[in-house]
């Protein structure tokens, strides 16, 4: 499977799983000029924007953060109080960083952290 392929995939295993823990959620359509996060998730009063990536090993690589990721993250997080996060996929199971949590001055940010979900075990945000 190819590297986009990948992606939507990731994508939608990400919205398929918010849904059955109650949230809203919208895939971002890709275009020539790009967009600055995959999926936009709502519930109850919480708003996230959320850049889903699929992962080869326990880490986000943070030169895979777009500058327009880093300029809408940032924005909407301190501007808004957006709440801003990376899920991660690595081995079937989803990996949550938050925004806050990056850092951008590491070339890897590691996801050691529990899964939020793994395969045939859902766990809950």
């Amino acid at each position: 499977m190819n590297n986009s392929k990948l992606g939507r995939k990731t994508e939608i295993d990400c919205c398929d799983w918010l849904s059955k823990q109650g949230w809203w959620c919208h895939r971002m359509v890709a275009s020539e000029a790009g967009q600055p996060c995959d999926i936009v998730a709502l519930k109850g009063d919480d708003c996230v924007l959320i850049d889903a990536k699929h992962c080869d090993d326990f880490c986000l690589r943070t030169s895979r953060i777009e500058p327009n990721q880093r300029s809408c993250f940032d924005y909407a997080s301190r501007k808004f109080g957006i709440k801003c996060w990376f899920i991660c996929q690595y081995g079937g199971a989803l990996y949550r960083i938050k925004w806050e949590d990056v850092d951008l001055s590491k070339p890897t940010q590691k996801f050691e952290l529990p899964p939020i979900y793994v395969p045939n075990g859902d766990k809950a945000l």
